[in-house]
């Protein structure tokens, strides 16, 4: 098991979540205006000068729905027409949790 995160511009989640949901992934947390500077793109921090926030989706998966969820994204990321339009992901290998399975 791992911990799996997704970064994107906010206007990206629905559409992640309905991939996500066809997947087969019924289990994930969004957390909405996540602010940050990738190496790609411009920053999000949601102000003025730079507008615009990303978002954050959590999910613990299995090792063979990491990889779904990487071939997902890197889909997603070979449309893109800019930096703006990457998605992001990475992960963190499972240790522990008190979450049924």
């Amino acid at each position: 098991m791992t911990t799996f995160f997704i970064s994107c511009d906010i206007s990206y989640v629905d559409d992640l979540v309905q991939h996500i949901t066809l997947l087969g992934l019924n289990n994930y947390f969004i957390i909405d205006r996540v602010l940050g500077k990738f190496p790609q793109g411009e920053p999000r921090l949601d102000t003025a000068i730079w507008p615009g926030y990303n978002a954050l989706i959590i999910s613990i998966v299995t090792e063979a729905e990491a990889e779904q969820l990487k071939t997902l994204i890197q889909g997603i990321n070979q449309k893109s027409l800019t930096d703006l339009e990457y998605v992001y992901w990475f992960e963190s290998p499972r240790t522990s949790t008190n979450l049924i399975l």
